[in-house]
């Protein structure tokens, strides 16, 4: 694994690093893995949300062009459209999928059977795979909250309950969309989510506003996976939500 450039005065730059990959292909090796930066560059190195995903395309590319191996690149890749593209274009042999293989390890599957609605994607928040990696801690995801649990498995509720979500925003989504899963009995009621006038509409708005689409992307996931379910939940819209009610 090499940088395809360092970010930082006197360091390596993409030249070098094309020279060095056709110098280290002559030594045998049967394939170059190409990040990029170093630890003082973040915004490349770890890729925070505001960075755009296949940051380091046009440096990788330059890399593939001075060597007969495969060339594999990596860089905050969270959707497969442009990992494809990548590799139809002959930019790239292999595009590796980091975090997102954390917050989704089946997207190539899904991806390959076209279902790309229901692919949860990476948001780039950082804090619960750097943050914890850093700590010393498990590894834990924001966006799959069964990271590291998945022998556990969901275990159906015994006995069917009413469930009342109040908030239609992504954890009020999520607690639904779990709560589906884990009660069967799910033709004896419904479930109740009352969502607070125009809040989906001024969740769209502020995350626009910070930059954040891929929790748009997020938030369209989890609607998705509501409304796949043969038991729709019921919505109920615009209701002030009062003691006598629940």
């Amino acid at each position: 694994r090499i940088n395809s450039c360092d970010e930082v005065p006197g360091g390596l730059d993409v030249h070098d690093s094309a020279a060095i990959a056709a110098y280290l292909e002559g030594c045998g090796l049967d394939a170059i893995h190409v990040s990029r930066a170093v630890h003082i560059r973040d915004e490349f190195m770890w890729a925070p949300t505001v960075t755009h995903g296949g940051f380091s395309a046009s440096q990788v590319e330059e890399i593939k062009r001075a060597v007969s191996i495969p060339v594999i690149t990596v860089g905050r890749y969270t959707e497969p459209q442009f990992a494809e593209l990548m590799v139809k274009e002959g930019r790239c042999d292999l595009v590796a999928f980091g975090r997102q293989s954390l917050a989704d390890p089946y997207m190539p599957l899904k991806a390959q059977e076209e279902r790309l609605e229901d692919m949860i994607p990476c948001i780039a928040c950082l804090q619960g795979c750097v943050a914890n990696m850093y700590a010393g801690n498990p590894v834990c995801c924001l966006v799959n909250p069964f990271l590291g649990h998945e022998a556990e498995g969901i275990v159906p509720a015994e006995k069917a309950k009413k469930v009342m979500v109040i908030g239609g925003g992504v954890a009020g989504l999520c607690a639904a969309f779990i709560a589906q899963e884990l009660l069967p009995c799910i033709s004896l009621y419904q479930f109740l989510i009352y969502v607070l006038s125009n809040q989906c509409k001024r969740l769209f708005l502020q995350v626009l506003w910070m930059g954040n689409v891929h929790s748009c992307d997020l938030f369209l996931y989890l609607r998705f996976c509501l409304c796949r379910s043969t038991y729709s939940p019921e919505l109920m819209k615009g209701i002030h939500i009062k003691r006598q009610i629940i």
